[in-house]
Parts: structure tokens; C-alpha cells; sequence
């Protein structure tokens, strides 16, 4: 995979003319495209996956003789039909694959914040390493984001998603031949590419297949976190409808239904056909009303499995939100713009079966106060992901039913798991059974007709500490049950 290339093949702008069918993934792929192909057969190797984008399509095998670059192993150049295509493709080093040729490589160190919004993620970097493949090679259509992109959600939450990768380098390879050892070099996000050339332009001649995905998966974890974070502190059912194409639906059908297959029913069995009016703008401008058919297609997710292979497509938090406030630009421009998950704050969360849990959600206090009245919050598999779509007005509906949580007092399952899983060290045993969640540390409080904030909770002695907001060295021991002397902000 050595190859003596010029550095200007990597640069050159190939005009997306000619499309490839990858028929695995049953998605035409082109130039700026990236993608997964199989590589070695021990599920153990570092390459048993390759990832790379695609630079261009050729169909003129003699074109691609002369450039002498290498061709897939796998694939005899000899045997080929005329017209057969063959993909042009840049390689994608991983972490794990670098350390197969140089062991004592060294990649850069990112600080927590990073590794938070890249969780579940891998880092991997261009080469100046190309190979020719066949496009019935390509097992996946792949997402690689510049680091920054991630940070800033550029393209939404990607945190644990499926083929999603993130670089910030690009990997310099000794060549030709040489020993695997490699220079890695930082790549600012305003240089990279994440879709091709195409990316370039705000009228691009192209847009690719991973794009289209990838702007899918956006616009619809943009409305999930809508929904979640206007839904009510009761939790309940929540809507959105917003315009979708069906060449969109189509593709979201398709893909999700490759991840789970109890996700897309059968033809005609999760199909609603009924009458709707209409109406229609005649070219003279006259309006007619009208009872026209229409069709609505819909997808929803309630069993464990279901809702964990739609985070996976999506992100690790679509359906599970929270009720709010966010940092202010003010307190973003002083280092302090984050605020983190806290004992006193209300989740909303979709897939949390409380049907098993009656006695220990009541004793601890799980729901939120006014949600724990409502009987249907028992109710097995109550809660829904449903994603709806009417083939004649184009219009997509997300739908959230979820339950609204106590962050520090509930114990599900799956909640604890979301907790492990993601660092969040107050949530353990001894704090699951803390009493006043709501005195939540740097949370307000009205106080000597000022507000204070508070410091810190002593159970032993039900007190909590808290200092005066102009004056941290003005500092205040209360009793937690003397509720006349404060009032919670």
C-alpha cells in the first residue's frame, strides 16, 4: 500500500461524472464519498476494516494502468469486463492500525471536554496512501468529521453512533517502499473536507451520498432535541412534523430497517390509507378543495433493542433530554459555558419501563412530583420513538412519549448504565438515596432577601452551606427542613 504518488493526485478535483452502485449498501457512491470495505478476514486484525474516501470513478482500465497505483488484491485486472468501474480511494488510518506499523507512535491527547463529545467515536487520519477498489467491495457508507465539527455539533450529537469517525491530522507515509513509518500532521477544520471537493462551494456540483445521510441524521436530532426540551416537566407525548422528500424516507426506511428488521413491518401492515382534503391553486388563482387519498408510513420503537439500534443510527441521547436552562452567552465568554447533568434537574426519557418498579420508584421518588400521580407511568413499554411519514404531502412526524425523572433519585436499570456510562460521579449508590436532591451545589437560592448559592449538602446533619452571590467570603449554615428561612431558585 506503499505507492509512489504525486502529491497533486491527492489535491486534483475529479468532476463527480461517473457513480459507482455499491451494492451491499444498495447506495450509488461517487467521488467524495466515504466508505468501509472488507479487508482481513481475522475479526482480530487492525485492517479488517478499511476505511477511505473515494477520489474518483473510472471505467478505462488503460487510464488506470498508466497512473501506477496499486489495485486491490482481490480484484485480477485481467478477468475484468469492459466498462467495469473501479473506485480511486484515499485510505483512513486508524489509531489501532497506525500502531501496527510504528508501535511507538505517538498521537495527539485531547482534554476531557473532547473526549466527551467524541465518545463512542474513533479517531482516525488521511493518508497518502491510494488504492484501487471494486465498488462491490464497499460494506459501508461512512461519516468521517473534522474534531471541531464534533465539538461544536456542526452536524448535531454524533456521540456513539454508528460509522461515525472524527480526524484533526493527516498521516504522512515513507514511500515508496520503507518500513510503515509515518509523520502525522494537524489539519484545521476550515482545510478539511468532510464531503469531497463539493464541500468547498455553496453551489457544489455534487452532493454526496454520505452528505445526504449525514444532513438526514442532523435535521431529524434536530427535532428530537426540540421536542425533548419543550416537552412538559410531567413528561407525556410530544409531536414535531417538518417537510421531508420521499427519496429521504426511502433511505431512512431502508437503513434502519438493515440495523433491525422489527423496526420497518412488512409491506401494507404499518400503512394507514385515508382520505384528506386538499387544496389545490389552479393557474388562474382559483382554489379547489378536495377529498384525495394519502398514505402514512410509520416506524416506532419501544422494546429495549429497538431503541437501542435507533440511538445507534442517531446518537447515544436521542430520547433521553433535559429541562433546562443553558448557560448564557456571558458565562460562555468567562470559561464557565457548561452546566452539567445535576441531582436536582428532571430527565426526559423515553425507553425507562417503570412496569417492574412500582414500590421502589414511589419509595425514592424517581418521577417527578407531579407525574407520580398518573397510573399510565407503570404501564409496560408506555413509552415510544415514532418516526411517521405521509407519502402525499411529504411530511415527516417525530413523536416522543417519555417519562420525566428525577436525575438524583432515580434508580432504573437503564438510567444507571447512561450514568456509568458517561463519568457522571456523583450518580452511586450513596447518592441514589439522597433525600433533598433539589439542593443541587451551585444552585440559587432567595435568602436574607438576596440570593445565595448553595456550596454543599451534610446529611448527617441536615444542613447545607451556601455564600452570599456579591460576596463569596459571605458564607451561611442552614437547616434543610427550616423551608420558611429559603426558597429554591
Amino acid at each position: 500500500m506503499h505507492v509512489d504518488a504525486s502529491p497533486t493526485l491527492l489535491e486534483e478535483e475529479c468532476p463527480p461524472i461517473l457513480f459507482a452502485l455499491a451494492k451491499q449498501t444498495r447506495r450509488p457512491v461517487g467521488p467524495g464519498d466515504t466508505v468501509a470495505i472488507a479487508g482481513s478476514m481475522d475479526p482480530t486484525n487492525p485492517f479488517h476494516t478499511i476505511n477511505g474516501r473515494i477520489l474518483r470513478i473510472a471505467v478505462d482500465l488503460e487510464s488506470i494502468s498508466l497512473l501506477n497505483l496499486p489495485i486491490h488484491p482481490s480484484i485480477d485486472p485481467t478477468s475484468l469486463p469492459t466498462d467495469t468501474p473501479l473506485a480511486l480511494m484515499q485510505v483512513y488510518i486508524t489509531k489501532l492500525q497506525s500502531s501496527f506499523f510504528q508501535p511507538s507512535f505517538i498521537w495527539p491527547v485531547h482534554d476531557a471536554n473532547t473526549l466527551l463529545s467524541t465518545h463512542g467515536l474513533i479517531e482516525c487520519s488521511s493518508a497518502n496512501l491510494l488504492l484501487w477498489i471494486s465498488p462491490l467491495q464497499i460494506t459501508n457508507i461512512i461519516t468521517i468529521l473534522h474534531l471541531d465539527d464534533v465539538v461544536n455539533q456542526v452536524y448535531g450529537p454524533v456521540c456513539n453512533r454508528d460509522n461515525m469517525f472524527f480526524t484533526a491530522s493527516n498521516l504522512l507515509f515513507d514511500y515508496p517502499g520503507g518500513d510503515g513509518g509515518h509523520d502525522i500532521f494537524p489539519v484545521e477544520s476550515k482545510n478539511y473536507l468532510p464531503f469531497g471537493v463539493s464541500s468547498r462551494h455553496n453551489n457544489p456540483y455534487n452532493v454526496t451520498e454520505t452528505e445526504r445521510v449525514t444532513e438526514m441524521k442532523f435535521s431529524i436530532n434536530r427535532m428530537a432535541n426540540k421536542l425533548l426540551t419543550n416537552m412538559r416537566n410531567i413528561g407525556g407525548t410530544e409531536r414535531l412534523t417538518e417537510f421531508m422528500s420521499r427519496g429521504t424516507w426511502c433511505s431512512l426506511l431502508a437503513e434502519l430497517g438493515s440495523k433491525d428488521a422489527s423496526l420497518v413491518p412488512p409491506e401494507g401492515t404499518n400503512a394507514v390509507i385515508k382520505d384528506t382534503k386538499q387544496v389545490l391553486v389552479k393557474g388562474n388563482l382559483s382554489l379547489e378543495s378536495k377529498r384525495l387519498p394519502t398514505r402514512q408510513v410509520s416506524i416506532t420503537a419501544r422494546t429495549p433493542t429497538q431503541l437501542a439500534n435507533l440511538r445507534s443510527y442517531f446518537s447515544s441521547t436521542f430520547g433521553i433530554g433535559i429541562r433546562k436552562r443553558p448557560p448564557s452567552l456571558r458565562a460562555a465568554d468567562n470559561g464557565d459555558g457548561i452546566s452539567n447533568l445535576q441531582r436536582g434537574d428532571i430527565i426526559h426519557w423515553v425507553d425507562v419501563d417503570l412496569s417492574n418498579d412500582v414500590d421502589q420508584s414511589n419509595a425514592d421518588g424517581w418521577l417527578s412530583e407531579r407525574l407520580a400521580t398518573d397510573g399510565t407511568a407503570y404501564q409496560p413499554q408506555r413509552n415510544f420513538i415514532r418516526l411517521k411519514f405521509d407519502t402525499r404531502t411529504r411530511q415527516f412526524t417525530l413523536a416522543f412519549r417519555a417519562l420525566a425523572l428525577n436525575a438524583g433519585n432515580c434508580g432504573a436499570e437503564v438510567v444507571r448504565e447512561f450514568m456509568t456510562a458517561n463519568a457522571i460521579d456523583w450518580y452511586n449508590d450513596d447518592n441514589i438515596e439522597h433525600t433533598h436532591p433539589e439542593l443541587t451545589p451551585h444552585r440559587g437560592v432567595m435568602y436574607r432577601g438576596g440570593v445565595w448559592i448553595i456550596d454543599g449538602v451534610n446529611m448527617s446533619q441536615g444542613t447545607f452551606q451556601m455564600h452570599a452571590r456579591l460576596d463569596a467570603n459571605d458564607i451561611a449554615v442552614e437547616q434543610i427542613n427550616n423551608n420558611a428561612a429559603y426558597r429554591l431558585i
